[in-house]
């Protein structure tokens, strides 16, 4: 058997994720994160920056308490401070504290960015790199050197480029990370830019894209094409500003398309799972049209496009969605055709419940209502009213046939506040909800009776949701599938 090349996963989730707007991580919530890294199989995933908040320190003392099978956990952090002597240096010696074998810290090598930015000579950042890099190695196990604003540097002053990734060299670095930190470059000068340098130095590289230009993985592909054998990214492409590479698509790209070895060929299948997790983990939304992991990426609506998919799903189809744990689906839309009601059927066992006139009078009333301005392919349980309804299957179980809602306010606030405050600016807390309701059963033998519903929601409980929740308690009484029934998505 032909051994593949192996790219390794360096996974940047917890400290570039917690660098993009709108994304805040908990201890818990990192802890969660890395377990699932593990789980996959990625190298390596970025614990934090120590130096930079007590929940990073905090996460290193939990991370001692917990094995790990595959990933190395990496303490990140950043070269000495200029006229600081390395092993006086406050930011490697928090590295060094975390006792962790992996140490990465990123210095900067854009001449441009060295006089503006650290506002030092190019000579006194060179030592700089060289010295962390060395102090690092005496008591770390690996030491990375992550090139911040590689490409540009490279591009803007190749002679000063090469010197900084020689002092890395020179102070015995393990491997050096060239980031495209703007996210600016194409894949074409990526890839060649690569190739020079990995020709003339003999030493590891990786690569980190950000995703400005809408390229972050094809660069990173160019950079895997021209010899590099680390790619560092994200779950979900989740970073500052547009992202950066997304883990998600790069693996199935370079593992199912190009024949690279980046994890257990076992766990792919895993990767729509592991994107899901972590954005309920993150509490922010799906990637739904995320290439392989997205909701969406398997979905079909168009007429034609799905009567095709249905002769041979790889017409319309560029993998088996399950190789990477996803699965197809077709929607039901005023686009669509007599196909995709077929698949909606099928998927809802109600095959044979319509014939063909039938059919077509159905779609007939998804265009109409959907022009009037029904989304169908958004609520699936719409649609399926509409076919029992056609098939005089629709039966009416339950009937509101009445209903009030009030609200008022207690006389007090929780906690402590002023009489003025109390009638001037009242809280939630002191709302309450009194709800009524008539309800009209008809029973498994046709039987009918009514019922009156009445509860009040209160306190911590005074929200609409909690009205609902109170609803499906009482409904579930007759009708036990309600009883767990959740209000979502509001």
């Amino acid at each position: 058997m032909i051994e593949r090349p192996r790219v390794d996963i360096y996974d940047c989730t917890l400290r570039e994720g917690a660098q993009a707007s709108g994304i805040a991580f908990s201890l818990r919530d990192k802890l969660a994160i890395i377990q699932l890294v593990d789980d996959i199989g990625f190298r390596y995933t970025e614990g934090g920056w120590p130096a930079s908040n007590a929940k990073d320190e905090m996460l290193f003392t939990e991370l001692k308490k917990i094995p790990l099978k595959h990933t190395k956990v990496v303490a990140f952090g950043r070269t000495r401070h200029a006229k600081v002597k390395a092993e006086n240096d406050a930011n490697l010696n928090d590295l060094i504290a975390t006792g962790m074998e992996c140490g990465h810290i990123f210095g900067k090598g854009w001449d441009f960015q060295v006089r503006e930015v650290l506002a030092t000579s190019l000579e006194e950042n060179l030592a700089a790199i060289f010295e962390s890099v060395g102090y690092l190695k005496k008591h770390m196990g690996e030491v990375s050197f992550g090139f911040e604003h590689f490409f540009d540097a490279y591009k803007g002053n190749p002679a000063y480029a090469c010197k900084v990734i020689e002092a890395a060299v020179q102070a015995g670095v393990d491997w050096i990370d060239l980031a495209d930190t703007n996210g600016g470059c194409f894949p074409d000068e990526v890839g060649a830019i690569v190739r020079e340098v990995h020709e003339r130095f003999d030493v590891a590289f990786a690569v980190h894209c950000h995703d400005d230009t809408g390229c972050a993985v094809a660069n990173a592909i160019a950079a895997v094409k021209s010899g590099v054998r680390i790619v560092e990214g994200t779950i979900n492409g989740i970073s500052e500003r547009c992202g950066m590479c997304d883990l998600c698509t790069l693996i199935p790209n370079l593992q199912l398309k190009l024949g690279y070895q980046c994890i257990p060929d076992a766990n792919v299948k895993d990767l729509f799972e592991l994107a899901r997790s972590v954005t309920e983990i993150l509490q922010t939304p799906a990637p739904e049209r995320r290439p392989y992991v997205g909701s969406l990426a398997f979905t079909h609506k168009g007429g034609v496009h799905v009567d095709a998919f249905m002769k041979n799903p790889r017409t319309y189809e560029h993998i088996a969605p399950a190789l990477v744990g996803n699965s197809s689906n077709v929607v039901v839309s005023e686009v669509a055709g007599k196909k995709n009601l077929d698949f909606f059927f099928r998927k809802h066992d109600l095959e044979g419940l319509l014939d063909d006139v039938a059919v077509k009078r159905l779609l007939g009333t998804i265009k109409a209502l959907e022009l009037s301005g029904f989304d169908f392919n958004a609520v699936e349980e719409a649609l399926l009213v509409l076919v029992l309804r056609e098939a005089n299957r629709l039966t009416h179980n339950l009937h509101l046939k009445e209903a009030t809602m009030g609200f008022r306010n207690e006389p007090r606030v929780k906690g402590t506040s002023t009489v003025r405050e109390r009638r001037t600016r009242p809280s939630i807390e002191t709302c309450a909800i009194d709800v009524s309701a008539k309800i009209g059963f008809r029973g498994p033998e046709g039987d009918e009776a009514d019922e009156d519903i009445a509860f009040v929601v209160e306190d911590d409980e005074t929200s609409f949701s909690w009205v609902v929740d109170r609803f499906a308690e009482h409904l579930g009484k007759r009708f036990p599938v309600l009883a767990t029934a959740r209000f979502v998505d509001y």
